[in-house]
């Protein structure tokens, strides 16, 4: 079963407004230089939109489902291009369909203008353990090879839909002779042979 703690960012639909672009001051202006933490041990759970109001206060879209599962996490990672840099947010509530945040040394529009777009992550090791081994995080599927059991590549996970009675996988693959390039695969027992995230690989019966 795959578990949907993080979702697929071409699931969210972006609802802040464009932010102008004039005076906005360098995102490494607001955080701290230290403890730069590596692009391989984070995990994006949300991402900043427009800056709310006139003293510092971003909007904050969530990845996570359930969306406020974004709360359950303080440690906030902000994506800095090459690496990621702390952020601590003083306040965090719902506004509209998204949350509004405020994060410490960020107190002016100007601030809050620089951290528009960046994206919000957390170290993997914060997610929740998976008591099953038959569980896995849809980050942990996009991107392994897909390989049939007659032994066929069909290509690689690149990313998966609920649809509600089960999560679907989306294989990239060579385009056909029809000119598709794209297959999904229900992420069931009847079609899924076997998942191993060490190895990179992902058998189907398909």
């Amino acid at each position: 079963m795959a578990t949907k703690d993080v979702v697929a960012t071409e699931d969210v639909v972006a609802t802040e407004d464009v932010v102008p672009t004039e005076d906005v001051v360098p995102t490494e202006d607001v955080v701290p230089t230290e403890d730069v933490v590596p692009t391989e041990d984070v995990v994006i759970v949300g991402r900043i939109g427009a800056a709310y109001g006139v003293r510092g206060w971003v909007h904050v879209s969530s990845f996570t489902e359930p969306p406020e599962n974004l709360l359950s996490y303080s440690n906030w990672l902000i994506d800095q291009g090459a690496a990621w840099k702390p952020l601590e947010p003083v306040v965090v509530k719902p506004h509209g369909r998204g949350f509004v945040a405020q994060f410490s040394g960020v107190d002016s529009r100007e601030l809050a203008q620089a951290l528009s777009a960046a994206d919000v992550g957390i170290h993997r090791d914060e997610l929740p353990g998976l008591d099953d081994d038959d569980e896995f995080y849809w980050r942990d599927l996009v991107g392994l090879n897909v390989v049939n059991v007659d032994g066929s590549a069909m290509g690689s996970v690149s990313y998966l839909l609920e649809t509600g009675a089960h999560d679907v996988l989306v294989i990239q693959s060579p385009v056909d002779e029809e000119g598709d390039a794209e297959v999904l695969i229900p992420f069931t027992a009847q079609f899924i042979r076997s998942v191993n995230i060490q190895a990179g690989c992902l058998e189907v019966d398909w």
